[in-house]
């Protein structure tokens, strides 16, 4: 006999005060309306509209609806008793090709959404980027380009400019490791080009992009401002397999969060890697100082060294004796190695992490004057919990000191084609005063609701090993390359 399901209301009041709680969704998986009032082409139109690209064919039309029925969103986030909503905007709603002046009609939506937010003394917490660039930006070579990092900052002020008398907290782009190693180095993420270690361009060009897009926020008042970025706990299968720890390592986590937190990269040549393309003073507008850093967390990895010679010796292995998610083998249900990555980011990078945390679980410039309050959420899966790893020996690449203050991180939401609200994330500030200059005017409907699985996170983790033993080829600061579709 199973034992009951407890009051998910009790459990709620089990934590702190300072607690706050919060659902997370994606523009292009929630919003429909692909071509509605003005809206461009996005990557993700393009690579949905490939024949077989996405399992079940589905191509987030209508999806969700969420353009059209934002206010049954808001009801259900309102009845679910949430503190704060993280969303993001679309950029070709906003920008339809990614440059020059606005679609007033994108604007006037998110206008409608954030205010709908704060009647219901909702935080809103939009998220710039979340993998949907308009597709005329990626004919023009995309995040392979510096060109980007203009484009997005010119994107960020015409969105602070409209929503920045309401919305003071932002996240910048999501998960850049994600658009990187999977958008561009392995093709199974949109735009689905495989270039293997010609991607590493594309690292540096959104971590540009979000510098920028911080001191655009700062400057139209944004409060707390930060990235959420998608980290994991590297172990080793053998207690000699230190080397491939630290190379799966420095390109899952250091190659993301070092230029952030430290202000410089990880010696990239020691592992026979090209530097990165930097630029006059790319390193301080990257490592701007944040209010909090976002660490989305998915499970550890296990790696153990190449059984085939190449330039870096590490191979993706199942993790021993750990339940697995639907996604499969490399995909381990272990809660615990969560608090083991926490302490391993306070120990590497001390100081230089942002003062304020949170916890979220699914499948390192001068320091600030002054300091928001230390914040804490964690939202547990409902797999079986693991008890506590053994401890394992395993090397860790050493990282230059850093004088950014800070006590603690964050971690935070991925996105969700669920019209279930879910994830969480965390807040000090009180509810908001109601804005009414737009009220909500979301359609309320009985009929079904749709949902769609538009982008499982990651069909392909274990064709990283192949791609990272390919020989880094090309100009890291070059046009862009041609890549191939692969099916999702």
């Amino acid at each position: 006999m199973s034992e009951p399901t407890p009051d998910p209301r009790l459990l709620a009041a089990r934590f702190p005060a300072r607690m706050r709680w919060s659902a997370a969704t994606s523009s292009f998986q929630i919003e429909g309306a692909r071509t509605g009032d003005g809206r461009g082409r996005s990557i993700w139109d393009t690579q949905v509209d490939v024949p077989g690209w996405v399992k079940d064919g589905s191509t987030a039309e209508p999806g969700p609806d969420s353009y059209h029925r934002f206010g049954d969103d808001i009801a259900l986030l309102r009845e679910l008793g949430v503190d704060r909503y993280r969303f993001s905007l679309s950029w070709v709603r906003i920008q339809p090709d990614g440059t020059g002046p606005a679609e007033t009609r994108g604007l006037d939506y998110y206008d409608r959404l954030v205010d709908g937010l704060l009647d219901a003394g909702i935080t809103p917490f939009p998220t710039l980027y979340h993998w949907d660039h308009p597709q005329w930006l990626e004919d023009a070579g995309g995040w392979l380009t510096r060109d980007m990092a203009d484009r997005f900052a010119d994107y960020t002020g015409i969105v602070a400019g409209r929503l920045g008398d309401r919305v003071q907290h932002w996240y910048t782009i999501n998960e850049p490791v994600s658009m990187s190693l999977q958008g561009y180095g392995l093709g199974t993420l949109a735009p689905a080009r495989q270039l293997l270690f010609g991607a590493l361009a594309t690292v540096h060009h959104q971590l540009l992009a979000h510098g920028r897009a911080v001191q655009a926020l700062r400057a139209a008042g944004g409060a707390e401002i930060g990235i959420p970025n998608n980290h994991t706990l590297v172990r080793p299968l053998h207690p000699d397999d230190g080397a491939a720890v630290a190379t799966y390592d420095l390109l899952h986590n250091r190659i993301f969060a070092d230029p952030l937190l430290s202000g410089a990269y990880p010696d990239l040549e020691a592992f026979g890697l090209p530097p990165m393309p930097v630029r006059g003073d790319d390193m301080a507008v990257i490592s701007e100082p944040l209010d909090f850093y976002g660490v989305n967390f998915y499970n550890p990895t296990t790696v153990t060294r190449a059984t085939e010679p190449g330039p870096l010796p590490f191979e993706i292995v199942p993790t021993p004796g750990a339940p697995v998610t639907g996604f499969g083998p490399e995909w381990p249900i272990e809660p615990p190695a969560l608090r083991e990555l926490l302490i391993d980011f306070r120990e590497r990078y001390g100081d230089g992490l942002p003062p304020s945390s949170s916890a979220r679980t699914a499948p390192r410039s001068p320091s600030p004057t002054s300091r928001p309050e230390c914040r804490t959420t964690t939202a547990s899966p409902t797999s079986p919990v693991t008890s506590p790893p053994s401890p394992t020996p395993w090397t860790r690449a050493s990282t230059s000191a850093n004088t950014r203050c800070g006590r603690c991180w964050t971690t935070s939401s991925g996105p969700t084609a669920s019209r279930s609200a879910s994830g969480s994330s965390t807040s000090t500030s009180a509810r908001p005063s109601a804005h009414p200059r737009h009220p909500s005017t979301g359609t309320a409907r009985s009929s079904e609701r749709h949902t769609h699985d538009v982008s499982p996170h990651d069909q392909g983790r274990s064709a990283l090993v192949p791609a990272v033993h390919a020989r880094v080829a090309g100009d890291l600061d070059g046009p862009a390359h041609a890549g191939a579709t692969a099916a999702a």
